[in-house]
């Protein structure tokens, strides 16, 4: 039999136990992790915040990496990557501090003219060229930090990463006004030149310096000496509903019970709440859905202040990509590819499907989804779902050179891009 003291001894261990459990599993809420994620980051002696890292990531659905990547030595000569993605990765991660930093530290924005630019970009420094443009502050995200005030609300599309007086230089384009911006900040740039100068890539050039008469080609694109072979890639569509894709009534708050349900001729089903089917949602028999409400019916956007800013409307449309077209994506990522700003205050934010860094068009616009936010409302989705699986086999495409002088003679940009607009998948130059 156990004596009073024994009791109490045991009694007092009980509460010191439950006491550091409680601690520990508020600690968890605080900083957001699983157990298992924190066991993880202890037993892989990797910190914790990789894991917000990767929230962040999911959050603003951005290209995971830029769609070309050039590094310019001292000597002035350029060395690029464009098709191998796995390389293309590394790279772009070997630079993903120095960009992050570059954008949260910004202290000061100039104003600088085309022949600026143009001679920085010879330079040595390290250039990215996203395809799409994107915003400044939702990169700085992406890569885990924030970007400074100077640079809210900026859409780019190419930056630059440089130096000037022993100091990293940020360049950039405003895809808005065309303009040319240069950005200092307080980093030094030792550990970024000597990473230029162990890189060993393929040899690049931009269209601007060529002599081979692009003067209607970008004068930004990068030419690589690459070989013009992609993976082969397989697609299907994904009917709704199914065991692996459920109706998603949750994501758009929608009451299956009590709205009304009809179908139409193509198949099509079409369900309705509210007053004069103020909130609908459109589920197709080619795997798409079309959600649309008005006025209170709309999904609010959560926000800080009266008005959501850009970054909000990312996250919410990445609540519902996340919970829908991404699931079922298979190889394939998602991004985005458009922000049109309206006059009214409201927001369409549309994205696109990425293999291996190489962006597919399941519509001629490029876009797989179209999310459009309206007085701190999302009132409009349009979702396509796909699945992707990479090949064994090979597409091969048509050389840089050859592409280039066909979109010379038409006056307009091009880019390849696998194209799924049929039942036969394949990869090609196209234009936006």
């Amino acid at each position: 039999m156990m004596t009073k003291a024994k009791i109490i001894d045991t009694a007092k261990t009980i509460l010191i136990v439950v006491l550091v459990a409680s601690a520990f599993f508020l600690m968890l809420k605080a900083i957001d992790l699983s157990p298992a994620q924190l066991l993880k980051s202890i037993f892989d002696n990797e910190p914790a915040s990789q894991d917000n890292l990767s929230s962040d990531r999911n959050s603003v659905l951005l290209p995971s990496v830029p769609n070309s990547v050039m590094l310019t030595s001292q000597d002035g000569q350029h060395y690029a990557v464009k098709y191998d993605f796995a390389l293309k990765q590394s790279i772009f991660a070997s630079y993903t501090a120095e960009l992050g930093e570059a954008l949260g530290g910004a202290t000061q924005m100039e104003s600088i003219d085309t022949s600026q630019w143009r001679k920085a970009l010879s330079g040595t420094g390290v250039f990215f060229d996203y395809l799409y443009p994107q915003p400044l502050d939702a990169i700085a995200r992406y890569l885990g930090t924030e970007a400074s005030s100077v640079l809210e609300d900026l859409l780019v599309r190419r930056l630059l990463l440089s130096h000037e007086n022993k100091k990293v230089v940020l360049y950039f384009l405003d895809e808005d006004s065309g303009g040319c911006y240069k950005l200092g900040t307080s980093m030094d740039s030792g550990s970024l030149d000597q990473k230029i100068a162990d890189s060993d890539l393929i040899q690049g050039s931009f269209a601007f310096e060529s002599d081979g008469g692009y003067s209607e080609l970008d004068p930004y694109f990068v030419f690589t000496g690459e070989n013009s072979r992609v993976k082969g890639i397989a697609s299907s569509a994904i009917n709704l509903p199914s065991e692996k894709s459920p109706i998603p009534f949750d994501i758009f708050t929608i009451n299956q019970r009590a709205s009304s349900q009809h179908s139409e001729s193509d198949g099509t089903v079409v369900y309705r709440e509210g007053t004069d089917g103020a909130k609908s949602l459109r589920i197709g028999s080619n795997g798409s859905i079309l959600f649309t409400a008005s006025g209170s019916y709309g999904l609010p956007v959560e926000s800080a202040n009266e008005s959501p800013t850009l970054n909000e409307c990312l996250s919410a449309a990445a609540v519902i990509i996340n919970g829908t077209i991404a699931t079922q994506a298979g190889s394939a990522e998602i991004g985005l590819i458009g922000v049109e700003n309206e006059s009214s205050g409201g927001v369409t934010l549309s994205y696109g499907y990425f293999i291996s860094g190489i962006p597919v068009r399941v519509t001629n616009d490029g876009w797989c989804a179209r999310i459009r936010v309206s007085d701190g409302k999302i009132v409009r989705a349009e979702l396509i779902y796909r699945q992707y699986e990479l090949l064994d086999s090979d597409f091969t495409f048509m050389m840089e050179s050859f592409a280039c002088h066909t979109a010379q003679l038409k006056g307009v940009d091009t880019f390849l891009a696998y194209v799924d607009l049929s039942n036969a998948p394949s990869c090609n130059w196209t234009q936006k």
